[in-house]
């Protein structure tokens, strides 16, 4: 009897947990942003019939006095002057965000921000 109820407890967990592993993977990833503020993808790739590409998330950013400006762009480490996809580059990589443009589009550029509603400054300096 105790080694039925043993097994049956045992069942049990399993399935709990394996129902709470399927729930959890359902959900995506609860640290990427919202689909509204990633980068919208170009327009000249929709009017030539191309597929679009999957927008750009930029889920971080490394800066320091001692540092080289960099960024993690869909899980990959990118610095200023790297290519991004064929039509884009890493322009700037500020505490605002990344500021990538088009190579063929000198005037035109988009930046990717972590939360674009929020002015971020260094600790102890008052903004204006």
């Amino acid at each position: 009897m105790a080694a039925t109820l043993k097994s049956l407890l045992a069942t049990a967990a399993v399935v709990v947990a394996l129902g709470a592993s399927a729930i959890a993977h359902s959900q995506g990833d609860p640290t990427r942003p919202p689909s509204n503020l990633m980068a919208e993808p170009s327009a000249g790739a929709a009017a030539a019939g191309a597929p679009a590409p999957k927008p750009l998330s930029l889920q971080a950013l490394r800066l320091g006095p001692d540092l080289a400006p960099s960024a993690l762009l869909d899980g990959r480490v990118v610095h200023v002057g790297d290519r991004v996809r064929e039509d884009m580059r890493v322009l700037a990589i500020t505490a605002q965000g990344v500021q990538l443009g088009h190579p063929n589009k000198p005037g035109e550029s988009n930046w990717l921000r972590i939360s674009p509603n929020v002015k971020k400054s260094q600790a102890g300096h008052e903004s204006p």
